[in-house]
């Protein structure tokens, strides 16, 4: 499998802990229980696993987070789609479709196979694709992208606007027929979970939950996009996400409150 331009930059950050801490190789091959080639091949060719890594953010004294903030200094492209594109994909989403299959790692032979895409339809796709300045060909055929992905959508932004709401409704549909499911409740947690409750809390508390959500978001965020470039898409498992706190009385919102017509 390839490098990915997520795992070169935080062997980047790992090189540079290393020097700045007077470490050599030999000591990560100790830690690592590896030979000193493996480890010269971990932080230049070959994958740079998530188990890995936290053995190496262990020992070098340091969270997955704070690498992360260092090997960040060193992006040099943007991760959000412009509003040029979001528009172009709003309006024809069958090609953000093919973008999306491009950026899990297939090829257009497999996308075409897989889906029976017409070569002709591919061809366009990527013809579009090339001139909103998101892929390149060389002669042979081979497709690269030209932007770290999944690439964020725009808030606010027409790709939102078009398709936020549905998205919304459609995934947290499934989560709640998934949650009324009798089959699944004896393994509540194993295969998904779903969490929707009215929380009553003090502002210092409120203040904390807000935090430690907003990081639990940056970090599977973070490690979600780390492993989509790092594993084959055999080894991905698409999951749906939702996460949104607010001081809003949702249930007072909808249903109202105990006054009446008369108060």
């Amino acid at each position: 499998m390839s490098d990915s331009l997520e795992s070169q930059r935080l062997k980047s950050a790992v090189k540079a802990l290393l020097k700045q801490g007077g470490h050599r190789y030999e000591d990560l091959a100790a830690v690592l229980g590896v030979s000193l080639p493996t480890v010269r091949r971990i932080l230049t060719k070959d994958d740079l696993s998530v188990d890995r890594m936290a053995q190496i953010c262990r020992w070098l004294g340091i969270t997955f987070k704070e690498l992360v903030e260092l090997a960040e200094k060193e992006r040099a492209t943007l991760t959000t789609l412009t509003e040029e594109q979001e528009h172009f994909f709003a309006a024809f989403p069958r090609v953000y479709a093919y973008l999306r299959c491009l950026g899990a790692g297939m090829t257009p032979t497999q996308i075409e196979g897989r889906f029976g895409l017409l070569k002709t339809s591919s061809h366009r796709y990527l013809a579009d694709l090339s001139a909103l300045g998101l892929i390149e060909e060389d002669r042979a055929g081979a497709v690269r992208l030209l932007i770290p992905w999944p690439a964020s959508w725009r808030f606010p932004g027409p790709l939102q606007a078009t398709f936020g709401s549905q998205l919304f409704r459609t995934t947290v549909d499934h989560l709640e027929e998934q949650a009324a499911n009798p089959a699944l409740k004896a393994d509540y947690g194993k295969t998904f979970f779903f969490f929707l409750d009215l929380l009553r809390l003090t502002p210092p508390t409120y203040k904390e939950y807000v935090r430690e959500m907003v990081e639990l978001f940056r970090k599977y965020t973070t490690l979600g996009r780390f492993e989509a470039k790092t594993r084959s898409s055999a080894e991905l498992v698409p999951c749906a996400a939702i996460l949104g706190i607010d001081r809003w009385d949702a249930m007072a919102a909808v249903l109202g409150d105990p006054r009446g017509a008369d108060e």
